[in-house]
């Protein structure tokens, strides 16, 4: 289900808890019956202004309000978030039990680049066969997000970088990725960006991920700390 379909279907089973039909919405908001009609479809995406007086109405009480109005927003916000971010990060969750039945084309291109004959030897020694690269290299087979990172480490090579190629996501992230309120707080920003100004709204995010990387750097070595 798509955010959109998300953001209707809540908006949907709101008004029908409150027992209305769709035009008693569209009176008490002041929006277009077919407006309102798409929105619920998931068809169309409603405004800000929009979503915070849909709230008001559908709420049972003023604590609700606020906590339906913020489900509203970050259904707005993952809507809104520029695609090219989401196609330059590679945030394509793949669980290790279900992997696909072949690798993304750059990770092959990366992982030819940096594969030597006798990393092979090594690789054979951890399980990850001869043959299974030789799949991998023609389509025919996929590697799970646990072999991805065994020959990224191999290889000495960053981690997480193989696994965005992998698109598997990197476990720097999965935190964030979990953390509603900094995603909405991250979607929000990203949209005071203009379109135009891709380049920055990249930056913008690689700082952030950055930021988060260096942080969970900064707990694990205090955490080798202690135990040493």
């Amino acid at each position: 289900m798509t955010p959109e379909e998300k953001l209707g279907k809540l908006i949907r089973q709101r008004r029908e808890e409150k027992g209305w039909m769709l035009q008693e919405l569209c009176d008490k908001v002041g929006m277009n019956y077919v407006h309102i009609s798409y929105i619920e479809k998931g068809i169309r995406v409603p405004s800000e202004e929009a979503i915070k007086k849909i709230a008001e109405v559908l709420a049972r009480d003023k604590k609700d309000e606020e906590e339906l109005r913020t489900q509203l927003l970050f259904l707005l916000a993952q809507i809104k978030a520029p695609k090219e971010i989401r196609n330059k990060l590679k945030l394509k969750q793949q669980e290790d039990s279900h992997f696909p039945i072949s690798m993304p084309s750059e990770f092959i291109r990366q992982l030819r680049q940096d594969l030597k004959d006798n990393d092979i030897v090594l690789l054979e020694k951890h399980g990850i066969s001869r043959d299974m690269i030789r799949q991998v290299f023609v389509g025919q087979a996929a590697l799970s997000r646990a072999d991805v990172i065994k020959i990224a480490k191999i290889l000495n090579k960053d981690v997480t970088d193989y696994l965005v190629k992998a698109q598997y996501i990197p476990d720097e992230l999965r935190e964030l990725l979990d953390n509603k309120t900094l995603l909405m707080q991250l979607f929000r920003s990203l949209k005071q960006i203009p379109p135009e100004s891709m380049d920055k709204t990249i930056k913008a995010i690689e700082a952030i991920l950055n930021a988060v990387l260096a942080s969970n750097m900064k707990g694990s070595s205090g955490r080798d700390s202690k135990t040493s």
